[in-house]
């Protein structure tokens, strides 16, 4: 097979662990419960957004205002959530861990459904 060809097919990437790889790993999915979801919010948007906003749901729902969400049980995650989204019938499906590629910082993304129609 010539160069050519062999360029057209997909080439396997070894999976990029987190020890391996701390400044650029590949997504570690943390928790999961179902496979749907129809909203996605990641965790260093959430400062964007409010900064001022997100330290007070963080100290109601953590007791403090880190911007680490490792070691955040996911019923609270969720009600974070609820009370940011103003959606108390919001429901976390998966937190996964992702890197920031130009930063090397972790950041969550949450996956969710939400009930709420949208206007």
């Amino acid at each position: 097979m010539n160069d050519s060809v062999a360029l057209l097919y997909p080439i396997p990437f070894p999976e990029r662990s987190r020890d391996e790889h701390p400044y650029s790993y590949d997504p570690i999915v943390v928790w999961q419960q179902g496979s749907r979801a129809n909203g996605t919010i990641y965790s260093d948007r959430l400062l964007m957004w409010d900064w001022n906003r997100y330290n007070e749901l963080s100290k109601k729902h953590f007791g403090d205002e880190s911007h680490y969400w490792h070691d955040r049980q996911p019923q609270k995650i969720q009600s974070f959530l609820r009370d940011w989204c103003h959606d108390p019938e919001l429901i976390l499906t998966r937190i996964s861990e992702h890197c920031n590629q130009a930063s090397g910082f972790p950041v969550w993304c949450f996956d969710y459904i939400s009930f709420k129609e949208s206007k």
